[in-house]
């Protein structure tokens, strides 16, 4: 696509991989995500969600990243794009915890192995989160009562990546 000519007959629609989480998880590009395309507008911006499965005690970001830091690198992330792995790897770096990533070629899959506990959390984007909720428990993620009714802890959604917080996923 970088080297299609500049005509008006071609249009290339693309996530925020090839141009935002390529550059830092590539050593060398074949193109240059700022130079070489020219920006038409934005369809969405995902919201993504951290979200842990039944071997993390942890009930919110801050609980998330102190059992992070006792596990001495032994937490496994599972990532099904690019975004999970920058927003987890970044997440690891700022809060100084290390992590080994498991990448998975979907969000289904990955979130199977989470919900078994094959591996501890995930960056998901909220869309794909909800979808699998629809085939799984995650009645805590509409209401906390179903928490302390002891229904529901197969997912934990810990928090949004985003300073404001989404309709989808209220509380």
């Amino acid at each position: 696509m970088a080297r299609a000519p500049a005509d008006g007959h071609t249009l290339f629609l693309t996530t925020n991989t090839t141009h935002s989480a390529n550059p830092a998880l590539m050593r060398r590009l074949d193109y240059d995500p700022q130079r070489d395309f020219t920006p038409i507008a934005r369809l969405g911006t995902p919201i993504f969600l951290l979200v842990v499965g039944p071997t993390v005690a942890a009930r919110d970001v801050a609980g998330f990243i102190a059992w992070a830091r006792g596990r001495d690198g032994q937490l496994n992330y599972a990532s099904a794009n690019a975004i999970g792995v920058v927003g987890m790897a970044t997440l690891a770096r700022l809060a100084g915890f290390n992590a080994t990533n498991v990448p998975y070629r979907s969000a289904p899959q990955a979130l199977t192995d989470l919900i078994g506990g094959r591996v501890d959390a995930m960056m998901i984007d909220i869309t794909a989160s909800m979808a699998m909720c629809a085939t799984v428990d995650c009645t805590h993620w509409q209401s906390p009562r179903a928490i302390a009714r002891g229904r529901g802890h197969r997912l934990r959604r810990l928090g949004l990546d985003g300073r404001l917080r989404s309709g989808r996923a209220p509380r």
